[in-house]
């Protein structure tokens, strides 16, 4: 029931108060909502029993004299998405402050109550396309946006990079995007550039920096080092962090550990060399579950082939293998994915077909994987939901605070998550 009151209170009583004054508003979705679901390069990151949804884009498509056109339409920087992973509805969140520019390929991570978002690419008509190597920080108890100023060499400005948080500092590692003016500045940066690239101006990188109390710090590191790369994928468990795969020119499987206490990295290989492991790919998910082992799920292979291969790693056993959570896993491909509900991991966004088709499908809901069945609570809040008309006059008797939990999911057009 504590835990009840301290969600209720977070998740409405304040922002109530907001939208009467034309700030902040909360809007109960759809689940089965297109603007939830039609979005790649966007973030998501886990915040008490939250998952917050954020920027990234879709194709706008407009059909003149016979022909389709696409057109970028990136959600506007303003607003996230809130999935309650106990409740399962969805909510949309209006910001204020100062937000962000409309971005896609950015990285995230909650720190406290905070939200810390960097870099990503930006196209505007007016301003033409840019990455940007700034750093903004979301509020959660405002909901408030406003841009970081840090000391010391900012970070490259680049897209498809990765992040985790440590000891309150906010890491970043990887990305694409352009050729530094000042490369002086970044002597220990390899930056690499790919024969036939459609953009010459543009390169990969394998920047390590870190933003520690207002400053920027370049942290020296040992051992077996990564590649440059960008559409990687990055896992935190403990002290250590995983990066799995990304694109150098070709689409990689490798796989590394950085452990965050002697800033040492390690290239891991499968105990058993003739055991299977996952393909090349690019535009991945890599997500730590409670007990320290990984889920890779999908991603663009080597063959620009999208794919629907979950795969688990054990750090016990140093080994891959095949994931049997879902019986028919979906295609997903430049998704986003964070833990749900204990033994859950959920996909959301991204595509369910390949990005090199003239209309690629986007995902129409989420995905859930789930190593052990539903707590009692959502159980009983499916029975609920299935039998409407009888359970609605019962939810009276309900104390408070559920009784507004479970009139959010009850009233809540298609709020069950769509698999």
């Amino acid at each position: 029931m504590e835990h009840d009151e301290e969600r209720q209170r977070w998740m409405f009583a304040e922002h109530d108060e907001r939208c009467e004054n034309g700030e902040n508003c909360v809007e109960p979705m759809n689940a089965k909502s297109p603007k939830l679901h039609r979005r790649v390069g966007h973030v998501a990151v886990k915040y008490k029993n939250f998952v917050i949804v954020w920027g990234g884009y879709e194709d706008d498509e407009q059909y003149d004299n016979n022909a389709y056109t696409r057109e970028p339409y990136y959600h506007p920087a303003d607003e996230v998405m809130l999935y309650d992973c106990e409740y399962e509805v969805w909510h949309g969140v209006r910001i204020h402050g100062d937000p962000p520019p409309r971005l896609c390929g950015a990285t995230a991570e909650v720190i406290g109550d905070r939200m810390l978002l960097f870099g990503g690419f930006m196209e505007d008509r007016q301003l033409g396309t840019s990455n940007v190597r700034t750093v903004y920080e979301l509020d959660l108890n405002k909901m408030a946006w406003k841009q970081i100023w840090a000391d010391g060499v900012p970070p490259l400005a680049c897209d498809k990079l990765v992040s985790w948080c440590y000891e309150g500092k906010f890491y970043l590692f990887g990305g694409f995007g352009p050729w530094p003016d000042d490369p002086g500045y970044y002597r220990d940066v390899r930056l690499a550039a790919h024969p036939g690239a459609m953009r010459e101006d543009r390169c990969w990188n394998d920047q390590l920096v870190r933003l520690a109390d207002g400053r920027w710090e370049w942290p020296e590191t040992r051992g077996d080092r990564p590649t440059p790369r960008a559409a990687h994928a990055a896992a935190l468990v403990g002290s250590r962090a995983y990066i799995f795969g990304g694109r150098l020119g070709n689409r990689l499987n490798d796989f590394y550990c950085l452990d965050l206490e002697t800033m040492v990295w390690t290239k891991l290989e499968p105990a058993d060399p003739a055991a299977p492991v996952p393909a090349a790919r690019s535009w991945h998910s890599l997500t730590a579950l409670d007990d320290g082992r990984l889920l890779l799920y999908g991603g663009f292979d080597a063959l620009s082939q999208p794919l629907a291969d979950p795969w688990i790693w054990s750090p016990s056993s140093q080994r891959w293998s095949p994931c049997t959570w879902l019986s028919e896993p979906p295609i997903r491909m430049w998704h986003a994915a964070t833990p749900g509900e204990a033994g859950e991991v959920v996909l959301f966004g991204g595509l369910a077909s390949s990005v090199l088709l003239d209309q690629p499908t986007y995902a129409s809901g989420s995905v859930f994987l789930r190593e052990t069945p539903k707590s009692l609570i959502r159980l009983c809040l499916d029975v609920l939901d299935a039998n409407r008309e009888t359970s609605v006059p019962l939810v009276w008797f309900t104390p408070s605070p559920l009784a507004d939990g479970i009139i959010a999911r009850l009233t809540a057009c298609g709020s069950k998550p769509v698999v």
